[in-house]
């Protein structure tokens, strides 16, 4: 149990639960490094959730090639039982293809309004619960409007060990939107890969996070 962050390679790990093989109500975070960009994992016990896949670079290449898709098959993972693509930017959508092309990819799960072949729309209060850990999209509600930013997913991630909010990009209209909800996390992904120029410190404030990725 408890709560463990290390930064090991090319990966930044928050570890909810044991190490090791994941326990039936636990989950393990596993945030890529992929330059600037985001790619985390969730594993639990026999599921796998895959956030955003990394940046697609100026020359075609995707960083999910050297980054995510060896930390996947480093881990014995040969399919990933959701994608969600948080919006539709290049530093976060950038290596869905990649990714789809290396591993089996079950479902696929996109913002409202994404030119991405997905099965499934993030929209609030969507939930799946996966070996006892509850995975729940708290953003954006039903008929949110405003910028490919504004509209990204966001998913809060809780099981025995600790809550995990997923966050990519979004902006002041959508992180007050997130706060007033009253999401409360253990971890919380910073938006814009913790740039200053986001407002993230107060969102992450309002969920009482003490640690931010």
């Amino acid at each position: 149990g408890g709560l463990r962050l290390a930064a090991i390679g090319v990966v930044a790990a928050v570890a909810l639960g044991g190490a090791g093989q994941v326990d039936a109500g636990a989950f393990r975070l596993t945030v890529a490094d992929v330059g600037q960009g985001l790619a985390a994992v969730v594993e639990t016990d026999s599921h796998v959730l895959v956030f955003d896949a990394g940046p697609r670079w100026r020359g075609g290449a995707a960083a999910a090639r050297v980054s995510l898709v060896p930390l996947l098959r480093a881990r014995g993972i040969r399919r990933v039982d959701r994608l969600v693509a948080s919006h539709d930017d290049a530093d976060h959508a950038g290596g869905v293809e990649t990714l789809a092309r290396s591993l089996a990819v079950a479902r696929m799960m996109a913002a409202p309004g994404s030119r991405l072949d997905s099965a499934e729309t993030c929209v609030a209060g969507t939930a799946w619960t996966w070996d006892g850990v509850l995975f729940r999209v708290v953003h954006p509600p039903a008929g949110f409007t405003g910028s490919d930013n504004d509209r990204s997913c966001a998913i809060l991630v809780a099981g025995a060990g600790g809550t995990a909010l997923l966050l990519a990009d979004p902006e002041s209209a959508a992180e007050e939107s997130i706060a007033a909800a009253g999401v409360a996390a253990d971890v919380v992904l910073l938006p814009h890969h913790g740039s200053r120029s986001s407002s993230s410190a107060a969102l992450v404030g309002a969920a009482r996070a003490p640690i931010g990725v």
